[in-house]
């Protein structure tokens, strides 16, 4: 690959400062073949291979100890260099290839291992940190030390410390950290090394993990697992590859015991024991799970005051699958008969379950088990127990103690975090060993904590292979043991989504301002349309009736029953017991009316039926969750919330109820939700699969390659994201698929990328189309960008806001608002969109608003009113796009164009952005063939702080305090200024705010000649005549540049 024209450019993080000063840049003509990371002194270098096929841009996620630490966004460069400052670990480099088309690909790259290093001011140590118990003393001993040697089919770096034997390793007077491997015998000829990563820091706890099975396919060893999990913990660890995986690439178990010739559990043994030695780690704690877990509580045997923390154990192989324990028998005890036993002494136990192991045993074990793992349960745990307790499973049962201390060596926790043979989720994990990492912290302390796996009703497992859609759930759904007679009188189906704790959901409701009360027999509850709702105690709520402004808007939120979340919600804030007699009513009411199938159908049928259905589900969730902590709980009104419940959650999982909008998005976080709250019933997972692949869908098809979204409105946009960010805070919360949640990251970035050159310099959303104005967390980008894919472009810097819409990829949201552009000058609104107003689009302000009349665009008259259905279905399908959009050092250049009439008519329209403070806008449009005497008409609608006045018949002055600009009209054209108008033509209104309406100044031009063009100049200052503007401007105005030619 050729490199030329080196750039330079740094971003500094945390921890890391990312440059290209060594990295060229390079046209980026290829996509992605594979990804290379190096280690060059101080920097990692990420590069991308091609194949050169097409050109496209790249950008880089970097990962330390799996954990993203850096994002860089899509340039053209093939490369990025990465400083890392003191920050050991292991990294790899996610690469995103953008192809032109929008398609997009992403590969990882080779893992990188770097070891701590010294520092002293002003300079650092290329050797790794070392934790010395005594020197070296002779020369001979020197000998004995690990050399450092390059594997270059490692997948932990190529960097790898060889011991040149066991015994050397043993008697060590120094050890550091890094990749280890150390020669311990031969098998069949063969020798076998075990390898091992150590990361040492001297007067830390020692965690050592242990893996389990370990599928080979697409996989290499060594294996070294478990780094993400203790990614936040700042300890000495010790992570050892089983080497008899290495015997047979059937071989997936071995349970770190060994194989003929190789006593591995006291090889392990004696270098934990060293390690603890050497680097003076006050306690060990070995941990694992399944075959991991039996390894751990091997080990803690032999460790004075060590902690095996596992989950699931094996503890007796021969009790483990018949096919894997002949496998492991037959490939690494060959000698062995078919059904022979595998032998014991004193330091290889290939069982934990006899008299031998439980005596003298110096550790302490946390034994987690999740009880759906009938088979664990039955054929490990039970007579583990029996054997290193002494005492029986149904003893422990019987006594209800299910999370304690069976002995002061074993605290045992059986618990249900998800079906089957299921691990803890990581949060929960990294949670145990962090608190375990403090040696101060005893078993005895951690049972007073919030810390172990909750109770949880699982779908699938957590270590799902990573190219399905996970259905992964965990952490922080816990389950009560139901002790009240009430609960226990309930049916199973009942008992186990009341289980099922909920202590966060997506977007919840507000409870109220004012304090509910029931002084008499009726509650007047507000909706958010500025409509209210009587709700009679005795008869409930009237659902039939009709509203006298925004109907459809206002009966879709009564039926969506958010009055019913947010009264719940002012329940729990306050304790208001009226409240909650409020909601019970009010949804006794609704299931009362919807048992009648006909309202049931008429409700799915409603305008926005799918948006209320989404809240809807939501609701009778928090009702569910409210319920948990009742005291006396009503069976059958449960009984048909659940049905209720159930009857929306298939409602929106039917396809013929999805749309591919922010309501379908809406559907999907319910569906979710749903997933989450009946558990193990088999429809939960159903709707998690509809829920995760439609969130996916939609989030590919949403936003275009640069990250704006297809909804027409700057508002949307941010909704949408705000939807996006919700939905991955309730992932990472429930601990839901880690693919998804990797997907969502990256969407979100894109998005919250093109939010921020989206904004008003001062981070308020504009009320561009469907929208209106507010604050947002985002700092601008003040930068010009054209989003080409969805017909939208902003000239934008410190002080000027322009924007120009031309086009869409879909018709959500979308107004009657080709061409049109909005300008702010120092936070002043000069042009402006009309706004969003109401959602009833029979009010002839949102008419107004919503069609020709509200925007500053090139239109006919004849569109003049029409809402955008009207408007297609009498002009046909729009045609529209932003055909050029150029920058130069005198400001920017956009030409964009649409049609109407199947092209017979079309509108063209140039702008010029000035730098610093001049616009010039040159408008055409070719009428063909069209009945009747269609007129164009450039019209412009003003900031409402604005007062707008002729000055003579082709110069218009507009003024606020302080501010003093001109608008020239250069052709010959009739202007037609007006502000606030009713009657038959509603124009010149403004809406900034919801339910909230504005008069404001608007100006049609109508050309007196039939060429109907226009050539305008805005002169953002005080301006007294055309020839004060610049002759740049005036020659783009003329049609002197060539842009307009």
């Amino acid at each position: 690959m050729a490199m030329s024209n080196p750039t330079r450019l740094a971003i500094f993080g945390k921890g890391i400062s990312n440059s290209i000063e060594a990295v060229p840049a390079v046209l980026a003509t290829c996509s992605i073949k594979h990804v290379t990371l190096t280690h060059e002194r101080d920097d990692l270098v990420a590069t991308v291979l091609s194949d050169a096929t097409w050109t496209g841009q790249f950008a880089f996620y970097l990962f330390r100890n799996g954990k993203r630490v850096h994002a860089q966004w899509y340039s053209s460069n093939p490369a990025m260099r990465f400083r890392i400052h003191r920050e050991p670990g292991l990294y790899r480099v996610l690469a995103f290839f953008l192809a032109p088309n929008g398609s997009r690909m992403s590969t990882y790259s080779n893992p990188v291992f770097l070891y701590p290093l010294d520092y002293t001011l002003g300079q650092s140590s290329e050797k790794p940190h070392k934790f010395t118990l005594e020197p070296a003393a002779t020369r001979a001993a020197s000998a004995l030390q690990p050399r450092k040697v390059f594997r270059s089919n490692t997948r932990w770096g190529r960097s790898v410390l060889e011991w040149p034997s066991l015994d050397a390793l043993l008697t060590a007077a120094e050890v550091q950290s890094g990749v280890h491997s150390v020669p311990i015998g031969e098998f069949g000829g063969k020798p076998i090394n075990y390898d091992f990563m150590l990361t040492a820091r001297s007067g830390t706890v020692l965690l050592c993990h242990f893996h389990g099975n370990h599928p080979r396919e697409g996989t290499e060893l060594p294996n070294f697992t478990g780094l993400g999990v203790t990614s936040s913990i700042a300890t000495s660890m010790f992570v050892p590859s089983d080497p008899v995986l290495v015997l047979d690439a059937s071989l997936t178990l071995a349970w770190h015991f060994g194989c003929e010739g190789i006593r591995l559990q006291a090889i392990t043994v004696r270098i934990v024991q060293k390690l603890q030695a050497l680097l003076h780690a006050p306690r060990v704690v070995a941990w694992g799970g399944s075959g991991g877990g039996f390894a751990a509580i091997r080990v803690a045997k032999d460790v004075p005051n060590s902690i095996a923390l596992v989950w699931n154990p094996q503890t007796d192989i021969a009790k483990y699958s018949p096919e894997s324990v002949a496998r492991y028998r037959s490939i690494a005890f060959p000698r062995i008969a078919t059904d022979g036993h595998i032998s014991s002494d004193g330091e290889q136990f290939p069982s934990l379950c006899t008299e031998a192991f439980r005596a003298g045993y110096q550790g302490r074990i946390l034994y987690l088990q999740e009880r759906t793992d009938l088979d664990h349960v039955d054929a490990h745990l039970k007579p583990f127990l029996e054997s290193f307790c002494a005492t029986p499973l149904s003893k422990i049962i019987n006594s209800a103690k299910l999370s304690g201390f069976v002995t002061d060596q074993l605290f045992l926790h059986i618990s249900h975090w998800a079906d089957g043979h299921i691990p803890p989720s990581k949060a929960v994990l990294a949670k145990l060993l962090g608190l375990l990492s403090d040696v101060t912290m005893s078993l005895e302390g951690l049972q007073n904590l919030n810390c172990f796996p909750g109770e949880f009703i699982g779908n699938t497992a957590l270590n799902v292979s990573q190219h399905a859609l996970g259905r992964q759930m965990s952490g922080e759904i816990t389950l009560d043991p139901l002790g009240k007679s009430s609960k226990l009188d309930l049916p199973l189906t009942l008992k186990a989504i009341l289980a099922v704790r909920m202590d966060r959901i997506a977007d919840d409701f507000v409870p109220f301002e004012v304090t509910v009360s029931c002084s008499g027999d009726s509650v007047v509850l507000p909706l958010f349309t500025g409509e209210t709702v009587e709700v009679s105690l005795s008869h409930g709520v009237q659902w039939d009736r009709k509203f006298g402004t925004q109907h459809n808007s206002s009966v879709m939120h009564l039926f969506s029953l958010c009055l019913v979340g947010q009264l719940l919600a002012t329940f729990l804030q306050s304790n208001n017991d009226d409240a909650l007699r409020t909601a019970v009513v009010v949804l006794e009411s609704f299931l009362n009316y919807s048992s009648v199938p006909d309202n049931q159908l008429r409700i799915g049928k409603i305008p926005s039926g799918d948006h209320s259905a989404a809240t809807r589900v939501k609701v009778l969730i928090k009702y569910i969750q409210v319920m948990r902590e009742a005291q006396d709980i009503d069976g059958a009104f449960l009984q048909r919330v659940y049905d209720c419940l159930k009857y929306w959650s298939d409602w929106l999982a039917d396809s013929n109820h999805y749309k591919k909008n922010n309501h379908g998005l809406m559907g999907s976080i319910s569906l979710l939700h749903s997933a989450v709250q009946f558990g193990t019933a088999p429809y939960a997972s159903a709707y998690l699969d509809v829920a995760t692949n439609r969130i996916i869908e939609l989030g590919k098809s949403s936003f275009d390659r640069d990250g704006l979204c297809n909804e027409n409105t700057i508002g949307y946009h941010n909704f949408n994201l705000h939807c996006y960010r919700g939905l991955l805070e309730f992932c990472n919360y429930y601990g839901l698929s880690e693919i998804l949640i990797t997907f969502l990251e990256e969407l979100i970035l894109r998005a919250t990328n093109a939010l921020e050159f989206c904004v008003w310099q001062d981070g308020s959303i504009p009320p561009i189309g469907d929208s209106a104005v507010y604050q947002v967390d985002i700092v601008s980008r003040n930068e010009p960008r054209c989003f080409y894919e969805s017909g939208f472009a902003v000239v934008k810097n410190n002080d000027l806001y322009l924007s120009i819409l031309c086009g869409a990829r879909t018709e959500i949201h979308k107004q009657v608002d080709d061409s049109s552009m909005t300008l702010r000058y120092k936070n002043l609104d000069i042009l402006i969109d009309g706004g969003a107003y109401l959602y009833d689009q029979a009010d002839p302000y949102r008419r107004c608003v919503e069609s020709s009349l509200g925007h500053s665009g090139l239109f006919l008259k004849e569109f003049g009113g029409l809402l955008r259905k009207e408007f297609l279905k009498q002009f046909g399908t729009v045609s529209g796009k932003i055909e050029l959009f150029e920058e130069s050092h005198d400001g920017v250049r956009v030409k964009c164009v649409y049609s109407v009439s199947n092209g017979r008519t079309v509108f063209t329209r140039h702008i010029f952005v000035c730098w610093p403070d001049e616009v010039a806008i040159v408008d055409s449009v070719e009428l063909g063939e069209v009945a009747g005497s269609p007129e164009a008409v450039q019209r412009f609608t003003f900031g409402s702080t604005l007062d707008v006045r002729f000055d003579d018949r082709n110069k218009l002055i507009l003024t606020s305090e302080n501010f003093s600009c001109t608008l020239f009209q250069l052709l010959d054209c009739e202007g037609d200024l007006y502000r606030g108008e009713e009657g038959r033509l509603v124009r010149g209104w403004f809406s900034k705010k919801y339910k909230e309406i504005l008069p404001t100044f608007g100006v049609d031009f109508v050309p007196n000649a039939p060429s109907s063009r226009f050539s305008t100049i805005i002169k953002l200052s005080k301006c007294s005549s055309l020839s004060e503007c610049s002759t740049t401007v005036r020659a783009f105005a003329g049609g002197a540049d060539p842009f307009v030619q």
